[in-house]
């Protein structure tokens, strides 16, 4: 009787680990198609290549970028 009570839990663990990690699988990123996934940054337009002087009288430097992305 307690081997019989012993193999029933086991087997419900063994199951309950399962779904568990299929769940977590279905929920962070393992088994979600590639449409569903997030994908980030692509810069579109990336800073022009300059080189400015130390001499600069503003004493400032301002590069832009634009860049877009689909988080998860």
């Amino acid at each position: 009787m307690k081997m019989w009570l012993l193999v029933s839990h086991l087997v419900i663990i063994s199951i309950t680990t399962c779904l568990a990690e299929f769940t977590w699988y279905r929920r962070y990123g393992h088994g979600v198609s590639e449409e569903d996934k997030g994908f980030g940054p692509i810069f579109e337009e990336q800073p022009i290549n300059t080189i400015y002087p130390e001499e600069s009288l503003e004493g400032k430097v301002s590069l832009n970028c634009r860049a877009r992305a689909s988080p998860f």
